[in-house]
């Protein structure tokens, strides 16, 4: 009777740590470039997105023309909160350029610990010191994703820390992230070791 409890505890222990992996969860990247919205120091450049799932953000890549500027070390990338439709005038996080990031695919990898929240609204804010650069934008609304997330119709620019105006078309952005288990999940298949934990030991007394 100790044998079949003993060869149980090793299957039911293995659910009791969900393996979550990452990947892109919406991206625009590929489709038709219908413009340029220029970037320099002193017009910023805001793309929204939706996120569908709770996730801790890897990296954001963008699509630019990269024969308008020297180098891309002077493009920051940051992610901010929504305020009222336009970002949040201060950032959640600052965003750095992946070492040998170049050409016209620019890839932005987050801190530690950036997580993003189900259904709520998030914007990627572009900034330049110099040179300036163009940041492409489609005019296509086809996206590629995980269910529930969304890349905004239209996009927000700014001159010299003014007020955000709407312009059309979306800017082509591509978000890699790693989901986070809902507290729920995690409490059921924890419970389902400790549940399995308890049998070993009466199996024992």
């Amino acid at each position: 009777m100790n044998a079949v409890c003993l060869k149980l505890t090793p299957a039911v222990g293995l659910l009791f740590v969900p393996v979550a992996l990452g990947g892109v969860v919406i991206t625009n990247l590929g489709e038709t470039h219908h413009l340029d919205a220029t970037v320099d120091d002193h017009t910023s450049i805001a793309e929204s997105f939706l996120a569908g799932t709770t996730v801790e953000l890897n990296s954001v890549t963008i699509q630019v023309t990269d024969t308008v500027y020297v180098a891309p070390a002077g493009l920051a990338l940051s992610i901010h909160a929504d305020n009222a439709g336009s970002p949040a005038a201060s950032s959640l996080a600052s965003l750095t350029l992946h070492s040998g990031s170049t050409g016209s695919l620019l890839l932005y990898d987050a801190p530690a610990n950036v997580t993003l929240s189900t259904g709520v609204t998030y914007w990627l804010v572009a900034t330049a010191s110099a040179p300036l650069v163009n940041w492409n934008a489609t005019s296509s609304a086809n996206q590629t994703g995980t269910s529930g997330w969304a890349i905004g119709d239209y996009h927000r620019e700014r001159s010299f820390n003014g007020a955000w105006g709407l312009v059309s078309d979306s800017m082509f952005l591509s978000v890699d992230a790693t989901p986070v288990p809902e507290p729920a999940a995690v409490a059921w298949v924890s419970g389902l070791g400790l549940l399995g934990f308890a049998g070993w030991r009466r199996c024992r007394v």
